[in-house]
């Protein structure tokens, strides 16, 4: 730990090469390269526990319900009675904590590619997982996800794609391409729904989520485009047509009704806003 006032160290988080944006890092938990990626976990004095791969700021515990969240609750509002849900990546574990929060829900299958990176996550980041691992409804499949949906024979109603942003020969580069997103809506349920996150809403970061929505547009029939308060980008698709017209309090009323706890961010005020 640092002493004093002084931070162990400065991580960079700069999105452009013409900008410095520098967080203070008091402690470091866990530094490894994987066989996939560069995992940092540290403490960042104003963020909480901090995860970062291959130098890309990932999460925080100070602030991560506001992405995750917005990744899982309002594709569950759509479909009303979630029962199986499918997470392809989300290391952290806080996306299947989210989920687990819905008392339809009776399976929960998360694959990722990197166990190391999981494993440290299990160990050095509680505070966003919250046992959610250890959840009898949840099973956990370290593998590549091509793979396991070429190979899988299961359906889902809800499809979440939380992966890691693409970088070229990244582990999750190919997993935003049409060929991809095609494969995830063959084993949703005709009532289901995908969801992606599609990069930051800052406008150097928008081509890239309008060509990930452009790319969704050419494979499923139906989607919508949504942001969030923290900066984030998403894009909801489905077989069929997707509700966007929702009264605020039938929202609230299906989050009151149907989740074991309550939200931090998100309300049907926040979401009818967006």
């Amino acid at each position: 730990m640092a002493s004093g006032n002084a931070p162990l160290t400065w991580v960079d988080i700069s999105s452009l090469p013409s900008q410095r944006l520098l967080l203070s890092v008091d402690e470091i938990y866990v530094h490894k390269k994987t066989k996939y990626q560069d995992v940092w976990i540290v403490e960042c004095r104003d963020y909480g526990k901090s995860l970062f791969l291959d130098g890309e700021w990932q999460s925080s515990v100070n602030n991560e319900f506001y992405y995750h969240e917005s990744l899982v609750h309002p594709a569950c509002v759509l479909h009303k009675t979630p029962r199986s849900v499918l997470v392809l990546g989300g290391g952290e574990g806080a996306t299947i904590r989210e989920i687990l929060k819905w008392k339809t829900i009776e399976k929960v299958t998360m694959v990722d590619i990197d166990g190391e990176l999981v494993a440290e996550c299990r160990k050095h980041l509680p505070e966003m997982h919250q046992g959610a691992f250890d959840d009898p409804r949840v099973e956990l499949i370290i593998e590549d996800a091509v793979e396991f949906l070429d190979k899988t024979q299961s359906s889902w109603d809800i499809i979440i794609s939380d992966l890691t942003s693409p970088v070229e020969s990244g582990p999750s580069d190919r997993l935003y391409s049409s060929e991809y997103l095609g494969k995830c809506m063959k084993i949703l349920n005709p009532d289901g729904l995908f969801v992606i996150q599609s990069g930051s809403s800052l406008i150097f970061s928008l081509p890239g989520h309008a060509k990930l929505a452009k790319n969704i547009r050419g494979v499923f029939p139906y989607s919508i485009s949504y942001a969030n308060i923290d900066g984030w980008t998403f894009v909801a698709a489905s077989k069929k047509e997707i509700e966007k017209r929702i009264v605020i309090e039938d929202f609230d009323l299906t989050i009151s009704n149907t989740l074991s706890s309550d939200l931090k961010a998100l309300d049907g005020f926040v979401f009818v806003q967006k």
